[in-house]
């Protein structure tokens, strides 16, 4: 699933709200749902062997979606922002949060940042 995720990933490596959708201007991203897989090839990442050969494409992944959401996605300059990230995606065919700061994709994003930058295993893991 992951290596099928990294298949579909448009060239600003923040996918879109659904694989099945025609693509056009003005299509939606769904930051929340990169910032989800982003968590779950970290993950996958931390059971695989240094040798495998996917790993590495993985990792390359994992970093281009973040520095993608980073970039283009956080709302780091913006006082009034509602969430961490811009444009995730709730329920889009209901029209229920069809583009908005939604709280998993937060979630998912700072989980992601503190296992690359800190080293944090997910949380759900005991510390020693």
């Amino acid at each position: 699933m992951a290596s099928y995720f990294i298949f579909r990933l448009p060239e600003e490596q923040v996918t879109y709200w659904d694989f099945d959708v025609p693509v056009e201007a003005g299509t939606r991203r769904d930051s929340s749902a990169t910032a989800i897989a982003c968590c779950g090839m970290l993950e996958l990442i931390s059971h695989l062997p240094q040798e495998d050969p996917d790993r590495e494409k993985f990792e390359r992944a994992v970093h281009s979606c973040m520095a993608s959401l980073t970039e283009n996605y956080w709302t780091r300059d913006d006082p009034d922002a509602e969430g961490l990230l811009r444009h995730g995606s709730y329920h889009v065919r209901g029209g229920l949060s069809p583009d908005d700061f939604v709280i998993w994709g937060d979630y998912f994003y700072m989980e992601a940042l503190m296992r690359l930058v800190r080293g944090v295993p997910g949380y759900w893991y005991e510390r020693k």
